[in-house]
């Protein structure tokens, strides 16, 4: 009787696995590209070392702009981090240099609410301007975060 108990736990706990593999390798091919080598990468690891450093560079800036858009429909402000945010463009207008970023926030374990297009522009003494920000997509939160919700996003602009 123990040991067939303890073989019951044993494949209980090795289905488990199975599933959770399974899960995280659609997760994986999902969201991520891979390169020539088969190496799965991220959208930001894509990018070339200049667009990182601008993402590493603006990322309390898009936190900052990303919280005052979403501020009256969550409860809790949504998470952006550099892994989930890419440079779009890069152009020049006379003393200004702007920069379009696309960004994809999100609340609790990695739930994305959205994609954003949050766009900056910088003169030559560094003053920073937030010029543009554009809601692109909305995602549904899952049943167990819908209470962080307070109300319906805005449609979204394309």
């Amino acid at each position: 009787m123990v040991i067939h108990v303890r073989h019951s736990k044993i494949m209980a706990t090795g289905f488990l696995l199975v599933l959770f593999a399974f899960i995280l390798t659609a997760f994986l091919k999902q969201n991520c590209l891979h390169d020539s080598a088969g190496t799965a990468m991220t959208a930001f690891e894509e990018q070339d070392i200049k667009d990182q450093l601008l993402v590493y560079l603006f990322l309390d800036n898009l936190q900052e702009q990303s919280d005052l858009f979403y501020e009256p429909y969550y409860t809790l402000n949504p998470e952006i981090v550099y892994y989930l945010t890419t440079v779009k463009e890069v152009t020049s207008d006379g003393p200004y240099t702007c920069i379009k970023f696309v960004t994809l926030p999100y609340l609790g374990p990695h739930d994305t609410i959205g994609e954003d297009e949050i766009s900056f522009c910088i003169n030559h003494s560094g003053e920073v301007v937030s010029t543009e920000f554009r809601h692109l997509n909305s995602y549904t939160l899952p049943d167990y975060l819908r209470s962080l919700e307070k109300g319906a996003l805005p449609p979204t602009s394309q």
